[in-house]
């Protein structure tokens, strides 16, 4: 019955639509009786949002050897005729589908996941040429992928220690994450892919100095 209380986005990306791993999470914080209480955060466009706070049963336990205390948002709102409530910092997933493409790829965003200070968006980009790899981040610059917002440029937070890549032909599903707080009015304008490099091989040292092209492509998220 509360795996049936989560939201749909909730439950396929905090969750991966599969009970069990809301059950270790429960588990985990219910491991011994706990109480709670909640505090107002923010309301915005009928999403509610609050900290809630789980302890230890003081009174029961008392506190020898320090107690038990964790605290983290969540969001109560309207899915279809039901209340439903994300959780773990996670707010609501929204569909964007939009597209640019050029001679070299395609880029779909497909959709962004909102949580209380981060916000992730979903690409699809296709590898349109047939021999070549078209490298989109190798942590070599911070701001390889950045998110206009408002007049701030935020680099994304997950490229270090990893490489985003396309093969020749072939479509990949890229998740990059950028600081931007739920209640945060000023609203994302771009994502920019600022070094993009098309390469015969990612056998390379230096991918900006091997590159048959090095160039930037922005695509207007406005939903």
């Amino acid at each position: 019955n509360a795996y049936n209380m989560i939201s749909t986005s909730c439950k396929k990306y905090v969750y991966s639509d599969d009970e069990e791993n809301f059950k270790t999470y429960v588990n985990e914080k219910f491991e011994n009786k706990r109480i709670y209480y909640t505090q107002n955060y923010s309301n915005v466009d009928g999403i509610y949002v609050y900290i809630l706070t789980l302890i230890d049963d003081i009174e029961s336990t008392g506190t020898t050897g320090g107690f038990y205390k964790y605290s983290e948002r969540i969001a109560i709102f309207n899915e279809g005729n039901d209340l439903k409530i994300s959780n773990d910092n996670f707010i609501i997933s929204k569909d964007i589908n939009v597209s640019k493409e050029d001679d070299y790829m395609k880029v779909e965003v497909v959709s962004k996941n909102i949580g209380y200070d981060t916000v992730a968006y979903n690409l699809e980009i296709t590898n349109k040429t047939s021999d070549g790899y078209i490298l989109i981040s190798d942590a070599t610059n911070a701001k390889e992928v950045s998110l206009i917002v408002g007049n701030q440029e935020r680099g994304a937070l997950n490229l270090e220690n990893a490489k985003y890549y396309i093969s020749p032909g072939k479509t990949e599903e890229m998740f990059f994450t950028f600081t931007k707080y739920f209640d945060e009015t000023t609203e994302e304008s771009e994502l920019h892919l600022n070094d993009v490099r098309i390469l015969k091989t990612l056998n390379t040292e230096d991918s900006y100095k091997d590159a048959l092209k090095v160039y930037s492509f922005n695509i207007g998220i406005w939903i």
